[in-house]
């Protein structure tokens, strides 16, 4: 995407108050008409759209979530406030859920749960890919789930996965969730199938997460494994 100018901001400005059908006069509060008829050719193909790769991002002052997905993927407007709904309900109160429905588990509200689920990994294939460094995941695991993470094994994070480029940040997830049995953290150097999304997130700012939101597609194989001083089992691995 090109670099942001006084122009785009107001242009987006005019996008988030005109175009959609809830900022026109007398359509308050109406619903919308989901509707593709009226859609932009969207046209990125998986993991090879024409986006340039990045790292993290911040959205331009001035500019709305929705407004600045518009632009950098050329979508509509409804589509964008689709996606970025969909990362909303991940980061809030469907986590669990989706990632048990991607795993082939019945869930509540299925269909909802669905439709956030093809959001969110349309989203990751249409973005730009990550090349800012290094993610880092921090999880806790049963005695069971870590002996299946020998070296040279391969798996998937049985889902979309939530990663960071800020090791400090898995440390606080690993520890959070020790309780499972033991704290684990994984190391990739790429995400392929992944994204950043900072900017989209419920949590920005200096205390937030960095966040790389990777595919369930995304698949690695164990390259080594480490203790720290902490007890904390570090699992380095290589994106398939």
């Amino acid at each position: 995407m090109a670099e942001w100018t006084e122009q785009d901001v107001k242009q987006i400005r005019e996008w988030d108050e005109k175009e959609h059908p809830r900022g026109q006069p007398n359509n308050a509060g109406q619903f919308v008409e989901k509707s593709s008829g009226n859609r932009k050719n969207q046209g990125a193909k998986a993991w090879n759209n024409d986006l340039t790769p990045r790292g993290q991002t911040d959205i331009p002052i001035g500019c709305t979530k929705i407004g600045y997905v518009q632009k950098e993927l050329g979508v509509s407007y409804e589509r964008a406030q689709e996606y970025v709904d969909a990362i909303d309900a991940y980061a809030d109160n469907r986590y669990s859920a989706i990632r048990a429905f991607q795993q082939g588990q019945s869930v509540e509200n299925q269909e909802e749960i669905s439709k956030i689920s093809r959001d969110i990994e349309d989203y990751i294939k249409k973005a730009p890919r990550w090349n800012g460094g290094e993610t880092f995941r921090g999880v806790g695991l049963s005695d069971k789930e870590l002996q299946r993470f020998t070296v040279g094994s391969e798996h998937d994070m049985k889902g979309v996965s939530s990663w960071s480029n800020e090791i400090t940040i898995a440390e606080d997830f690993a520890n959070e969730y020790k309780s499972y049995g033991y704290a684990v953290i994984f190391h990739s150097p790429t995400q392929n199938r992944g994204t950043a999304i900072r900017h989209l997130s419920k949590y920005p700012g200096s205390s937030g997460e960095n966040e790389v939101l990777a595919s369930k597609e995304s698949k690695y194989k164990v390259l080594k494994r480490e203790t720290d001083a902490y007890n904390r089992i570090h699992i380095y691995l290589e994106e398939m």
